[in-house]
Formats: structure tokens, sequence, C-alpha cells
């Protein structure tokens, strides 16, 4: 089924608000340095109203422009961001930590060519500048440059060795390349340093089980849900890895959780189908995946389970249905072509069932369940062909004693 891939907990290329105050010369005014530490302390409204009365009495300010485009970034307003955070750069082209939050505005945006011009601009302001590599590598790894986002992070860590988000990042990109291993030590190294990264045991948990490593997998899963008990992510991959492992009352009970902490997740919802249908019980399998496809009604991997839930109860012509369309939503979907194959087997379409495990195999040249598939059903064609033909042999042997039976065997013939 369609499985969301690289999910992204972790919130990379946030706001630096550790040099918050830095951002502007120690001398400035009291006012705005209240305005700062009330920001630090979340208390944006009060924060908000000291940036605006600065500006009102200086309009060029680069510290309370920068830091209202600060506080906007935080609520989500980024096109007010970058633009008080460049007139800021106007004032003051000189400070990193200006373009390091520009930088935020412009990914927050999809900007990635901008952001990255302006962490770039950052550590060369101040070539110690971690954190500024560490957005960087975000950026990166977002359009799948995770050579370059590996990069990044190793130059945040010769920095500061104990960034344990960067050892993180670094881990998530490495897994992006396909070298599990290697990740699984950085998301060590992130854990080591902060225990409560329960980011780092989930993705750790991904690493496992793209190796077959089940057993560790579901390990790491475990401890992602233990530290963060909302974690619905958690829930779903270890309830799939359980699945896999055969224990499958343990694994309903996670996908449950996860339903229930979002009754919108589709693959928990499929995962709760496929247990159901596991067990026999085709109603139920069939209502979680009509309540998925009312939320996703073009994702293929659900039409395709529920195809598998009605053959399992004997429901042939839709099964081949949902195949189909399974098959116009994902041309390459090999899977759902060689199911279509089974519904038409079942049905006694050979010649169709033919195609369809030909047309698997012209998609995925080394899918043996198409393979096997095939030479059974060609096996059946043959048993049926010699059974008409046996049938054929003896209808001609009766007609013969019928009056007119040469004429009827003319017919049969």
């Amino acid at each position: 089924m369609d499985r969301i891939r690289n999910k992204k907990i972790f919130p990379a290329g946030a706001v630096n608000r550790g040099r918050i105050v830095r951002a502007f010369p120690l001398n400035s005014e009291a006012e705005l340095q209240r305005g700062a530490a009330l920001h630090q302390a979340g208390r944006l409204q009060e924060a908000e109203a000291i940036y605006t009365r600065m500006l009102e009495m200086n309009p060029n300010h680069a510290g309370g422009l920068h830091l209202l485009g600060v506080l906007s970034l935080q609520r989500g307003e980024y096109g007010r961001a970058e633009d008080l955070i460049q007139r800021a750069i106007q004032s003051d082209p000189d400070c990193p930590v200006y373009f390091n939050n520009l930088g935020a505005a412009f990914k927050a945006q999809g900007k990635f060519g901008e952001a990255i011009s302006c962490y770039q601009r950052a550590v060369q302001l101040d070539p110690a500048y971690a954190e500024a590599y560490y957005n960087m590598s975000s950026v990166f790894h977002d359009q799948g440059a995770y050579e370059e986002a590996v990069s990044c992070c190793r130059k945040a860590l010769q920095i500061n060795p104990a960034y344990f988000q960067a050892h993180y990042n670094m881990g998530n990109a490495l897994q992006a390349q396909g070298s599990f291993d290697k990740a699984i030590a950085c998301y060590q190294r992130a854990i080591r340093i902060e225990p409560s990264l329960f980011q780092a045991y989930y993705h750790m948990g991904n690493a496992h089980r793209a190796q077959g490593r089940l057993d560790e997998a579901a390990a790491c899963y475990r401890k992602s849900v233990r530290l963060n008990p909302g974690l619905f992510e958690g829930y779903t991959d270890l309830g799939a890895v359980l699945r896999e492992r055969g224990r499958l009352d343990e694994a309903l009970s996670c996908y449950r959780k996860a339903v229930d902490m979002k009754p919108y997740h589709v693959e928990a919802l499929c995962g709760m189908g496929m247990i159901y249908s596991e067990h026999g019980d085709v109603e139920a399998a069939l209502s979680c995946y009509e309540k998925a496809l009312k939320i996703e009604p073009e994702n293929a991997g659900t039409h395709n389970l529920m195809g598998i839930a009605y053959g399992k109860g004997g429901e042939f012509d839709k099964a081949f249905s949902c195949f189909e369309k399974a098959l116009d939503l994902r041309p390459g979907y090999a899977e759902a072509a060689c199911n279509m194959g089974n519904a038409c087997r079942e049905r006694g379409d050979f010649d169709g069932a033919l195609l369809c495990y030909r047309q698997a195999l012209d998609i995925q040249p080394d899918y043996s369940e198409a393979y096997r598939n095939l030479e059974m059903a060609n096996q059946r064609r043959g048993e049926e062909e010699e059974e008409a033909a046996s049938c054929h042999r003896e209808a001609r042997e009766l007609m013969v004693d019928i009056p007119n039976g040469h004429k009827r065997i003319g017919n049969i013939c």
C-alpha cells in the first residue's frame, strides 16, 4: 500500500531564539531589551507592542525590525517576516543572525534558493555559526541534496560536537541515501547527548525496519511512544512491524491508538483493515478502507487493499473493479495488476488472468508471485481445456447412438 515516507517530526530550520538578544547592539534601548525578554518568555503580544512603539519612534531601527520579523515568523506570517527582516538588513547588513532568520522566512515559503543564500551569507559573516549550517542542512534535505545536507551537518558538528540536532539531521540525510547503519550511529550519538529525543528513536526504528530488523525496529518505536505518547506515527509503524511479525492483536491495538489520536490517519485505518481482513472479518476491513477513501479518494494502495478484502469475501467482480481503479490511479502498480489477475482467475477468466499477470511482469520483471500465478493460471486453463475436450469426445460418442446423430455431431463440431 502507499506509505508515507520521510516523515519530518523534528522542527529543523527553526527560528534562532537563543541569539535573539545578540541581534542588536548591547547599548540598545532598555525598552527593546525588555521586549526581547518578553519575547523569549513567550509573551508575544506584549513584546509586539514594545517593538511597534519602538518602530514608531525610529522606523529604521534594525533590532526592532528584526525582532518583530522573528515574532511574525513564529506566528506563521512569513511574508511579513521576510519584509521586516529585509528592512533590518538594510539598516545593519553585517548581522549574521538577521540572515539566518531571513533564511527561515524564505524556507517557510518554499523559497529554498533564497534561504540557502541567506544561510551562506550568515556563515560568511560568522564562520562559527553552527545554527546556520544546521538550518542550511535542513533546506538541502528538503531539496533531496543529501550529500550537501550531510556536509553542512558535519560543519556544524565541527563547531559544536554536542549539537544533537545536527547529529539527528545528519542521520536523516544518511538514511535518505540508504546508509542505514551510519544513520543509526548518528541517531545514537544524538540520543547520548539528549536522551529524551523521541524523534531519533522513531527514525532509528525506520532504519532498522528498512533492513528487516523488525525486533530492533519495534523496540525503537516503543521507546519513541514512551517518550512521546502522542506520537501517532510511532504507534502506526509499531503496528506495521507487529503485523509483519504475526502479532496481530498487538498490532491492532497500536493502530487503534493511532486512529484515536488522529481519526483521519489513512495509514493506520488501512493497517486496521489489513488485520481485520487477515482475521476474516471482511465487513470490518471494508469499513476501514471506506473511511480511508473518504479522506484520500485517489489512494491507489487503499483501492488495492479493498479489492483484496472483496476477494476474500468471494465478491470477485467488486474486487476486479477495485484493482482496475488502483491501476488507473497508478499505472505502474504491479501488485494491483497481479491481484486483478487473481480476480479474473477466480471468475474462471483464465485468458484475462494471463493478460494481467503478464502486465504485472512487464511492470516488474522480477515479481515472483506474478510468475507463480501465471504458471497456475496456465495449468488451470490447460485442465479446463482438457476437460472440455473430454466432454466433447464423450458427446460425440453418445450422439452416434441417437437417430440423426451424425447431423448433431456436425453441429457440435
